[in-house]
């Protein structure tokens, strides 16, 4: 069995997202070892069924990341524990996910690289220097990579024009997916509250991209609205105080479905910038599995989820849309237009589309 050394830049304890699906689903069919960023705020833990794959924890020393001269420690830590493992493991692909890694795969590697450029990297708010390192590393590390994987078309598009058209070959999109259970409601009659508020739910990291401008407008224009808004915080992001906004923190997302039955519906409350412009949403292929009405703000990716949310583009679109979708009494899809999209946007079918590649990388 080949082996797949998987460098993830998040924590496996983190909340489950695509770097933890498709690490997954590459154990199906390869001998998989995540080396995973241990991240010391969230307690929670993702236990894996696949027996082909191990983790193992890289416990940088937490807080000295933003300090000028510590940080180097972190990265000397890093370098040689990425070494120890490449050496130990000996691995026919090395897989990894911020542009950063080039600066711990040695010279010498000469197995399959494969680059998943999950989110535009250089989009999010940098110094000056940051963004040259950042664009002098991925760079470089798409010159080194055989295969580039892309989440989204914008994401494939804005690497085009920012890169060497020499390396146009080597993306390939990989859109996100949703996890492969599928959760049925729809034989459940939804029961119209009476007297009660209706709950509108986010899950997801909460980040600066977050619109709480319209949360809070929302909040004093319907008196009969409140936010359900699950998932880690970014550091540095306040979540508005208000009596109508609950933040329970992280739940395991074999709990989410549990924690969010009861709500009227989902929402995708982004402010859309450069860097949610290239963004497709894990989050819009969960929310459809789990049968409830979704309002999402619209961006050209998100416009093939047409048939299953309610877009809106400004303020007054945004209340019409969670009147539609919170307020009504039927849910948008049929259980039949689910089922098709859901069995074609498995991760199980992003996976595949890597190991083709992959195996392909090998033959060479």
């Amino acid at each position: 069995m080949k082996k797949i050394l998987y460098c993830m830049h998040v924590g496996w304890n983190w909340i489950k997202q695509r770097p933890h699906f498709i690490a997954e689903e590459l154990a199906k069919e390869y001998d998989v070892t995540v080396i995973s960023d241990y991240n010391y705020r969230v307690k929670t833990h993702h236990n894996s069924k696949a027996q082909n794959l191990r983790i193992k924890n890289f416990y940088k020393i937490p807080k000295i990341d933003s300090t000028k001269h510590l940080c180097k420690v972190n990265v000397l830590l890093r370098k040689l524990y990425y070494l120890k493992c490449i050496k130990s493991e000996n691995p026919d692909c090395i897989y990894v996910m911020t542009p950063e890694a080039i600066n711990y795969i040695p010279d010498w590697y000469t197995g399959v690289v494969i680059y998943d450029c999950m989110d535009d990297m250089l989009s999010f708010d940098f110094t000056r220097k940051k963004y040259n390192q950042l664009y002098e590393a991925e760079n470089k590390l798409i010159n080194r990579s055989d295969i580039v994987c892309v989440s989204s078309e914008n994401l494939k598009t804005k690497l085009q024009k920012r890169y060497s058209k020499s390396y146009n070959n080597k993306y390939i999109l990989v859109r996100n997916g949703y996890s492969g259970e599928n959760i049925s409601l729809s034989d459940v009659p939804k029961i119209k509250k009476e007297g009660k508020r209706h709950t509108i739910c986010y899950f997801g990291t909460i980040a600066s991209w977050m619109n709480f401008e319209y949360i809070i407008k929302s909040l004093q224009d319907l008196d009969d609205i409140e936010y359900l808004l699950i998932g880690p915080k970014q550091t540095g992001v306040k979540v508005p105080s208000h009596s109508r906004i609950k933040c329970p923190g992280s739940i395991a997302h074999e709990d989410l479905y549990e924690a969010t039955k009861d709500v009227d519906a989902f929402i995708m409350p982004f402010v859309v910038d450069d860097l949610i412009l290239s963004v497709d949403p894990v989050k819009l292929y969960e929310y459809i599995n789990f049968d409830k009405n979704i309002v999402c703000v619209k961006y050209p990716e998100v416009e093939r989820f047409s048939k299953f949310v309610y877009f809106y583009s400004d303020y007054i679109s945004y209340i019409d849309a969670i009147k539609k979708a919170a307020f009504g009494t039927e849910i948008k899809y049929s259980i039949e237009e689910k089922n098709r999209f859901l069995e074609s946007n498995t991760w199980s079918v992003r996976a595949k589309i890597v190991s083709k590649m992959i195996d392909k990388k090998m033959k060479k």
